[in-house]
């Protein structure tokens, strides 16, 4: 299990780098383990905004926190919260919540969705559709609208980035994610 200092450490510019070479040594040691693999995917989330430029709408008061939306996946759910304590994202408190509905979306950063029908994940994807909200996708295809989606490549956690997606709500992705991508889509189809 990675502490809380060492998901901290990886804030750096080689950290996201670091936490890909980790997280995948670790998920390709483990096989499909779903405890190893919630932790990888859900340090993941929490180091994904610190390579966003985010537009000023984003946070409408000063004092609002992060708010990470997590549907239809638990164990994200709960192994964000776990990690999260006590930390912050852009020197933000971090609120990480379960979403079932459109209306607990309205003041969401990032929203995870998780492995699920895909017609159900475009539909919760809508939720945020025209707002500056992060969107990350696991299953078995991207559905439209998500911005990064995970993939198990060699046993590995990786992820694709449609950068497109991302401009489309004003978020600007770093070159340094873009560069630990397995893949990166660069326009619509």
């Amino acid at each position: 299990m990675m502490s809380h200092r060492a998901v901290s450490r990886l804030a750096s510019p080689a950290g996201l780098a670091l936490l890909w070479l980790v997280c995948g040594a670790m998920a390709g040691r483990a096989g499909t383990q779903a405890p190893l693999e919630t932790q990888v995917k859900a340090a993941y989330l929490f180091k994904f905004p610190s390579y966003v430029d985010w537009p000023g709408m984003a946070f409408p008061r000063p004092d609002m926190p992060f708010a990470i939306g997590v549907a239809g996946d638990e164990r994200i759910a709960l192994e964000l919260r776990r990690m999260t304590a006590g930390h912050t994202i852009g020197g933000r408190g971090i609120v990480v919540r379960e979403v079932r509905e459109a209306a607990q979306c309205d003041s969401l950063q990032l929203l995870f969705v998780g492995r699920g029908d895909p017609a159900r994940a475009e539909a919760v994807i809508g939720w945020v559709r025209d707002r500056p909200c992060l969107v990350v996708t696991d299953g078995d295809r991207a559905p439209h609208g998500s911005m990064i989606h995970f993939v198990l490549t060699d046993g590995r956690v990786r992820f694709d980035i449609s950068q497109a997606a991302a401009a489309d709500r004003g978020l600007a992705l770093s070159a340094r994610l873009l560069a630990v991508a397995h893949q990166v889509v660069v326009r619509n189809p």
